[in-house]
């Protein structure tokens, strides 16, 4: 490849690493954490789901008593209460609210696989105009995007948490009687991810209704007393098309076959082959058939994007792809299936989010080949340029897979 092609590629590459990584707080693109809150009366529940990786590492930095396990987290519960409340903070129309001492509770969740902290702030009055403010995740070994949705009645909102943005004004009188309000992306948001974002089911309710002394029903009250729809299996297919657009790994991996499409006969073939293997092991390992851990499956990923750049860098004819795409598809349905098999859905319950899901990664698929391979095919016209696009765009996919590579096997044996 000659010298300033290379220079192109990394340039380029360099380019996509860097998107959003400038800011203040520059968060890690691997890993996100969440808090569930609820709404009652005079208080707010909050149930925080932190990665487990950013958590270990506080605690072995700061909690002073060597490597501690998983296992060991509820003895950190002490630490972690005055870690969190020194950044976390409510008011209610300009009133602090008040937080416990300590934590109700501290420990890693085996079923979801984060650290679970649970808590309620108390306010002196009635809500009516509730502020926010954290920097719990910012101020980790791996700084990260916490994600907070706040059920109030049968309306979520959801904030962001990230680089700058750290706080969350929310007027309750303002907002609609059910639905969901998501604020416009933070800048931060254009950076490269490989972890999707938390999706709004919540998994936690039964632990923030006992935190604030209620009965859970089987959905969240809306402010009517009625319970909020549950995710319907259009919110499944959004959910598939948002997670294909989001899982930037999966899009490089797409892309690369595409730019190595002599025609759309053998492009269908390809894209088929992979759909195929990937909805397989998507329904194998949402359904608990299959079950192989982030922590392999995310290194793989990145695998077969490296490999799939440089066969298409090295053999732009070769025609066995399909055999590959399948091959490799397996591996990426185990990516894909971790925006469902947390969600706890078990028998017939699966089926619809199942099929809507990969229903919506599909449409996904088909809206990133479509436009890709009209611009191929008109860049073919002059195979001169196009060989040299197709180097320089490959080369630039080799070298952004081998640093996800290199990042995940470090985070996976931190974690």
């Amino acid at each position: 490849m000659p010298a300033k092609a290379l220079v192109q590629a990394a340039v380029l590459a360099l380019a996509l690493l860097s998107c959003g990584l400038a800011r203040a707080h520059a968060p890690t693109f691997a890993v996100y954490s969440k808090y569930e809150a609820t709404t009652w009366k005079t208080s707010v529940a909050f149930v925080f789901a932190f990665d487990k990786m950013p958590v270990l590492s506080l605690l072995a930095r700061d909690g002073g008593d060597g490597s501690p396990s998983l296992a060991d987290i509820p003895r950190y519960r002490t630490f972690f209460s005055k870690y969190l409340f020194d950044r976390f903070s409510v008011d209610n129309g300009g009133v602090a609210c008040s937080h416990p001492g300590e934590l109700d509770r501290l420990a890693w969740d085996e079923r979801t696989n984060v650290v679970l902290a649970v808590t309620k702030f108390v306010c002196p009055s009635e809500l009516t105009d509730l502020t926010i403010r954290s920097l719990v995740t910012h101020d980790m070994p791996y700084p990260h995007e916490l994600v907070g949705d706040l059920q109030h009645g049968g309306v979520l909102v959801r904030h962001f948490f990230s680089g700058d943005d750290t706080e969350a004004r929310i007027a309750l009188a303002s907002l609609p009687a059910s639905g969901v309000v998501e604020p416009r992306r933070p800048r931060s948001r254009t950076r490269f991810s490989y972890v999707s974002v938390p999706d709004q089911q919540r998994r936690y309710e039964a632990l923030a209704f006992a935190e604030l002394g209620i009965d859970a029903p089987l959905h969240a009250p809306s402010a009517t007393g009625k319970p909020a729809a549950p995710p319907n299996f259009l919110s499944f297919v959004g959910q598939g098309i948002v997670h294909i657009f989001t899982g930037f790994d999966h899009v490089l991996f797409i892309l690369t076959l595409v730019v190595v499409a002599r025609d759309w006969k053998k492009l269908a073939l390809i894209v088929t082959s992979f759909t195929a293997a990937h909805s397989v092991t998507l329904a194998l390992a949402t359904l608990g058939v299959v079950a192989v851990p982030a922590r392999v499956v995310e290194p793989l990923i990145a695998f077969t994007v490296l490999v799939v750049a440089v066969d298409a860098m090295l053999r732009p004819k070769a025609p066995a792809r399909a055999a590959v795409a399948f091959a490799f598809g397996l591996v990426h349905g185990l990516g894909l299936s971790s925006a469902l098999r947390d969600i706890g859905l078990t028998g017939r319950a699966v089926v619809s989010p199942l099929l809507g899901f990969n229903l919506g990664v599909e449409v996904g698929q088909l809206l990133i080949v479509g436009p890709a391979l009209a611009i191929v095919m008109l860049l073919r016209r002059n195979e001169a340029s196009f060989d040299k696009v197709r180097r320089v765009l490959c080369a630039s996919v080799a070298i952004v897979a081998v640093f996800w590579i290199v990042v995940r096997v470090r985070e996976a044996l931190v974690g």
